[in-house]
């Protein structure tokens, strides 16, 4: 928290928000996510979830710019979605659950987006030769270009009350 001076001279905390008084529109977003699609045009975000844990991570990102700008847009877009539309991340209990920006709105491309292919499935198995349970693995390609997707429907949706289908 910083400090000011008042008018009298003394100094008095800032009160620092948690959320940014102003967000960029869908359709800023989309733009945004648009310019970074060149360059991540052949990535993709992986997902493991199961029995080993969740994992999240961009893979194919030809340079740390390029990804970095992209975290940071999505991370915009994951308050943005927080505060336009509580209602439907609260249809996906881990969208909802999730305190981290960046993997929230990757659960929102999974589920609202409907972005995530399942690839593959494994069975953990304990030293002892149990069963440690699943381990289930997915991918979501052209993460920028499916951002952008997500946020021009998104846009409609707030153009149309709500009406407009999101899947």
């Amino acid at each position: 928290m910083g400090k000011a001076a008042n008018k009298e001279g003394e100094i008095a905390p800032i009160e620092k928000s948690h959320k940014p008084s102003k967000l960029p529109t869908w359709d800023e977003l989309a733009a945004r996510f648009s310019q970074l699609e060149p360059a991540l045009q052949f990535s993709r975000i992986d997902g493991q979830t199961g029995a080993a844990g969740e994992h999240w991570r961009i893979a194919g990102a030809p340079a740390r710019d390029a990804e970095e700008r992209f975290k940071a847009t999505v991370n915009i877009a994951s308050a943005r979605l927080e505060q336009d539309f509580p209602d439907e991340i609260a249809k996906h209990k881990d969208i909802i659950d999730e305190q981290d920006p960046l993997i929230r709105w990757y659960k929102a491309l999974r589920h609202i987006g409907n972005r995530y292919e399942s690839d593959h499935y494994g069975a953990q198995i304990n030293d002892d030769g149990s069963s440690g349970g699943f381990i289930f693995l997915g991918t979501i390609s052209q993460p920028a270009a499916g951002s952008q997707t997500l946020c021009l429907t998104l846009a409609s949706r707030v153009l149309t009350g709500g009406n407009a289908k999101i899947r």
